[in-house]
């Protein structure tokens, strides 16, 4: 079994990589890149990383992956990794979302809510599915050419590249919840592996039926299976319970909608499955740390007037 003997608390917001102080959002380019040493490092943002040419062993706590490029892995905040090659290296482009700083660029609707499923906007959002998520592309495809413009961009810095790189960012998040619509996006968590691949139909239904008054009992029967031998699976599938799972799942989908809309924030609460306000401020805020007015002034757009949730 793998252990983590070296771990580095990597802070890539001190690295001087370009955009990322700026906008949130950075990237480098690293064309035949080489590593045999198992140094795991914890990220402080969130990685995008396009592997466009070779192989490589991925190490994401104490489990062992083998990426084949090109593909797109997503790793969110908080997680620790160690990239392994051989002699022949691979030419990897790694995105850098710091979602503390990044104003996400808004997304039509159903792409949006799709967003928390493509990475976590919190690092205590972290699950065992979604510590790592990964598609396979195709040669010279159009993730991979986004990744290469706003790479571009945001290195050249010419008149408007900071509208530029945002504007390559969206398309490429846009594509990335295409992907993950048509089922192209997996977790490193292999879903077939024993006890636990029959609770993926569960988890489906919390990610896309999170708006309705689920209950233990039709969550069970969806699993084929008793409450209390759902709940001790669940949170040997994922790490969390099946109630803070959905929680959570709530909130997220709660914080894009406070991201990109003017909606008021009871109509947001409703719409996320939270049938009373006074309950969703309290998840909200022990959660996220701040109320829903507060994150909406300071992550997206002005509040609306009306509003007085806080």
């Amino acid at each position: 079994m793998l252990t983590m003997d070296r771990l580095v608390e990597l802070d890539l917001l001190k690295a001087g990589i370009p955009g990322l102080a700026d906008l949130g959002v950075g990237a480098q380019y690293f064309p035949g890149y080489r590593n045999v040493e198992a140094v795991h490092y914890r990220l402080n943002v969130t990685l995008l990383s396009v592997v466009v040419r070779g192989e490589c062993t991925h190490l994401i706590g104490t489990d062992r992956f083998v990426r084949r490029g090109p593909n797109l892995d997503i790793t969110p905040c908080g997680v620790t990794e160690c990239t392994l090659t051989g002699a022949a290296g691979i030419d990897v482009m790694n995105l850098y979302l710091d979602l503390d700083r990044l104003r996400l660029p808004v997304l039509p609707a159903p792409a949006a809510a799709l967003m928390p499923l493509l990475f976590p906007l919190r690092p205590e959002f972290n699950n065992r599915l979604n510590r790592i998520l990964r598609t396979d592309l195709r040669p010279g495809g159009k993730i991979i050419a986004l990744a290469f413009g706003m790479f571009e961009e945001l290195r050249q810095r010419r008149l408007g590249w900071e509208t530029a790189a945002m504007d390559y960012l969206r398309i490429f998040l846009l594509e990335a919840c295409r992907c993950l619509a048509g089922g192209e996006v997996r977790p490193a968590v292999p879903e077939s592996e024993p006890g636990h691949g029959w609770l993926s139909p569960v988890r489906a239904c919390l990610d896309t039926r999170y708006r309705e008054p689920l209950s233990l009992g039709e969550l069970a029967t969806v699993a084929g299976c008793s409450r209390n031998y759902l709940c001790r699976a669940f949170r040997s599938y994922t790490g969390k319970t099946v109630f803070a799972y959905l929680l959570e799942r709530r909130i997220q989908a709660a914080m894009m909608q406070l991201r990109g809309g003017r909606d008021k924030i009871i109509g947001v609460a409703h719409d996320c499955g939270f049938r009373e306000l006074s309950y969703f401020n309290r998840v909200f805020k022990r959660l996220v740390g701040t109320t829903p007015a507060a994150y909406r002034r300071g992550a997206a757009v002005p509040p609306v007037a009306a509003d007085h949730a806080d």
